[in-house]
């Protein structure tokens, strides 16, 4: 495993860490958000470990300060599914 120092990614900065904290305990009540804050809660909370649903929330937080309510895990091809999508204008947009 590599070492962390401050040229590695995977770990919170404090300033990142304050944020999600804010943004865990904005979004905690939001239904899409919920099943992300309560996962990252079950896996450990603000670690390395959980980047990849710490950056989802992020995203989704990014989404919902724009005034857009997305859907969390929608359908893609096949049996994958995506991380967002929403409707905006009469268009349906996926991440």
């Amino acid at each position: 495993m590599a070492e962390h120092n401050e040229l590695s990614f995977d770990f919170l900065s404090g300033r990142e860490g304050d944020f999600m904290e804010t943004v865990m305990d904005e979004l905690k009540a939001v239904p899409w958000a919920k099943l992300v804050v309560d996962d990252i809660n079950a896996s450990g909370g603000l670690k390395g470990k959980n980047k990849a649903k710490l950056f989802e929330l992020r995203f989704g937080h990014g989404l919902h300060k724009a005034g857009i309510q997305p859907q969390y895990e929608v359908p893609g091809e096949g049996k994958s599914t995506l991380d967002f999508g929403f409707t905006s204008d009469g268009h349906q947009f996926h991440r």
